[in-house]
């Protein structure tokens, strides 16, 4: 058990390194935003933890971008809880549920549990996926090696697959909505996808979760 649980923290420091700190802000507009840059803050309830106090922060918003570009996976319990914070289904008191319209914004590495998180969601309706491309395509339970440089080749010893019947390795998720990145928005500081987020909750292009008996 001690070298199992001694092999997955080397596969974490390979893999996820020191952790960022995701944060998360009111933007104009009041739309809440939250960039989760890693599936794995900590310890499995620190994880899980640090999402439901950024959620808590932006209860009050009318709607929620959630930004995973970059995201390498994490915890596949820390993506399966947080996911269950956006379905209609009746949770027990300790999870949140989010009615609001949700977009989440992926890129190239959006990887594992990142893409099972937003896969998933997207395939159930629940959210409005918007990227550049598809995410990266790598099922998840990560094995490889750090190389002498520094450079990290990794690959997946699983094959995945989205509740509608797509594979995810080596295919990833298409966004909903597909933006093209231009080499002068980065000089210049724009973020083409975050802007295209938000002129989707402004013009209703993410719905918002209906739940019968439930209105206003």
């Amino acid at each position: 058990a001690d070298s199992i649980k001694e092999e997955l923290a080397t596969e974490l420091r390979v893999y996820f390194g020191d952790t960022t700190h995701s944060l998360w802000e009111r933007l104009d507009g009041g739309w809440g935003y939250i960039r989760y840059t890693s599936f794995v803050h900590g310890r499995l309830d620190q994880t899980i933890d640090r999402f439901d106090e950024m959620v808590d922060s932006l209860l009050e918003a009318p709607g929620l971008i959630i930004d995973l570009r970059g995201n390498g996976g994490g915890f596949s319990r820390a993506r399966t809880e947080i996911a269950g914070r956006f379905v209609a289904e009746k949770a027990a008191l300790t999870y949140l549920q989010v009615r609001d319209p949700v977009v989440v914004l992926i890129d190239r590495g959006c990887f594992s549990a990142c893409e099972t998180f937003a896969g998933g969601l997207k395939t159930l309706d629940r959210v409005l996926v918007i990227g550049p491309e598809r995410s990266g395509g790598g099922s998840g339970a990560v094995s490889g090696l750090r190389l002498p440089s520094g450079a990290v080749i990794s690959f997946s010893w699983t094959v995945g697959w989205l509740p509608d019947g797509q594979q995810i390795e080596s295919h990833g998720v298409a966004p909903d909505i597909v933006v093209r990145e231009r080499p002068r928005d980065w000089a210049v500081g724009r973020d083409r996808v975050l802007q295209r987020a938000i002129k989707a909750l402004e013009q209703g292009e993410a719905q918002p979760l209906v739940v019968e008996g439930q209105g206003d």
